[in-house]
């Protein structure tokens, strides 16, 4: 086989990687987005607390309550609305890029072993139903708008609280500060997780328009792997038998893949320890860790 044989697993792995990457560079406008809409909440409060603040917390009669409730509501619904379109419609470009450059990065790898270099063009229509499939009764879309919706939620009832006048203005802005926050944390573990699910979609496909027969889990060699994930390192499954899938069946930010085994009997002679970014003999992750005194560790 070609040289790049004693890459082959350390070249996937950074297929995977570099979509984690792309990912990351592309939500930028995304977050930054969040950020303006979180300082235009805080700029909504802090007129409401000009205008209608006595000794520091709200003093509202009941109409006034109820009309800068109403308001708020309106503001806080568009400000969800403008942030998930914009979202989705991120998140579908970078899992189509994702989609595709998986794709092609593992032809041409299998292109330099050799391997059934005839592969198929994907069709927009195939990659569309990768992207939109659905896990857990739910699309990718959907969760955004769900993120979405709790926000809100949450947001209003703290504002709502804050009229009662329990609430300083320094409290609201710190709550609504966090409010954003765990909507950000949502977003960034949302398009990890998809973009890995999308990886290992297209990776299979892969595999299978190339005669692959079989897959290796493959764990990373790091003190980040979850037990279960680690547990499952270097097992083989036929490529269309039932068999566990990062991510599906391991937990959001699942940092594994499914190796497609070229020919039968084939094994991987190298791998990257992450801990020391250098290559070794193959060894699994039971035993790696072992040798470095690693003890069993939680998902990220």
């Amino acid at each position: 086989m070609a040289k790049i044989n004693q890459q082959y697993r350390k070249t996937i792995e950074q297929i995977r990687l570099d979509s984690e990457d792309y990912a990351d560079e592309q939500m930028q406008g995304i977050y930054q987005d969040q950020n303006d809409k979180l300082d235009e909440v805080h700029a909504m409060i802090g007129l409401i607390y000009i205008k209608y603040a006595v000794d520091g917390l709200l003093n509202l009669s009941g109409k006034q309550k109820t009309n800068i409730l109403n308001d708020v509501q309106v503001k806080l619904t568009k400000i969800s609305k403008d942030l998930g379109n914009a979202e989705v419609d991120k998140v579908t470009s970078i899992l189509g890029d994702t989609y595709k450059t998986t794709y092609y990065k593992n032809a041409f790898v299998f292109d330099k072993l050799g391997i059934n270099s005839n592969f198929n063009i994907l069709k927009k229509q195939f990659i569309d139903q990768a992207i939109n499939r659905v896990y857990k009764e739910e699309t990718f879309s959907d969760r955004i708008w769900n993120n979405k919706a709790s926000m809100v939620d949450r947001l209003y009832n703290l504002i709502k609280d804050a009229s009662t006048g329990g609430t300083t203005i320094d409290q609201i802005g710190k709550q609504i500060k966090d409010a954003f926050g765990v909507q950000a944390y949502q977003s960034r573990r949302l398009v990890r997780t998809e973009v890995a699910r999308n990886a290992v979609s297209s990776q299979e496909q892969i595999g299978k328009d190339a005669g692959c027969e079989q897959v290796q889990w493959s764990s990373v060699l790091d003190n980040r792997t979850a037990e279960y994930d680690a547990s499952l390192d270097g097992q083989v499954w036929g490529i269309n038998d039932d068999h566990p899938y990062p991510v599906e069946n391991t937990h959001p930010n699942c940092r594994c893949i499914l190796l497609n085994i070229s020919y039968k009997g084939w094994t991987p002679d190298k791998r990257m320890d992450n801990e020391t970014h250098q290559l070794i003999d193959y060894t699994d992750y039971a035993t790696w860790a072992k040798n470095k005194g690693i003890n069993d560790n939680t998902p990220d």
